[in-house]
């Protein structure tokens, strides 16, 4: 579970690395087309009752599987478990991946914020490092740490401002 300081949400975040063999060649273009290619799913605008209702519509087999298969080993019955888990596993995935390709739009990285460039990169940058040296300093409530902390985030909120909304 990831705590990032960009992650403004109730939501924690959970990250998963994985190694895997590929050739020079294919990992570069991997590396310089991912972002550009991957469409995100925008929860903010997701229709979260349909897909609340059509999760708790499709998942109820799978509680019954579990049951079915708790009760199974209980009474000493023959089960391959590492099976049934993973057949459950897989069901609720797709639910779940079926839920959000229906309700849940989705989006490539930059396509709402077109006019993002390096200084506001940089600016952003800044802000998370005062803000960073802000909570490792006890977070005070006045002085030099809580003053840069205020103008490096007031300079970032300011430059996208201006860029979202250009006269």
């Amino acid at each position: 579970m990831l705590d990032p300081d960009i992650n403004f949400s109730d939501h924690n975040p959970i990250a998963l690395t994985c190694q895997i063999s590929v050739d020079k060649k294919a990992a570069d273009f991997f590396d310089k087309n991912y972002d550009k290619n991957v469409a995100y799913p925008r929860w903010d605008h997701a229709d979260l009752t349909s897909f609340y209702h059509y999760t708790g519509m499709w998942l109820e087999p799978a509680v019954s599987s579990l049951d079915t298969l708790l009760n199974q080993l209980q009474n000493g019955e023959f089960v391959q478990i590492k099976n049934a888990i993973d057949d459950i596993y897989v069901y609720i995935a797709t639910v779940l991946n079926s839920a959000a390709n229906l309700y849940v739009p989705r989006c490539t990285k930059n396509f709402h914020k077109f006019w993002w460039d390096e200084e506001i990169k940089q600016l952003k940058e800044e802000s998370i490092e005062s803000n960073n040296m802000w909570k490792t300093a006890g977070k005070p409530r006045h002085g030099l740490i809580i003053d840069r902390r205020q103008r490096c985030r007031a300079r970032y909120r300011k430059r996208i401002r201006d860029m979202e909304n250009p006269r």
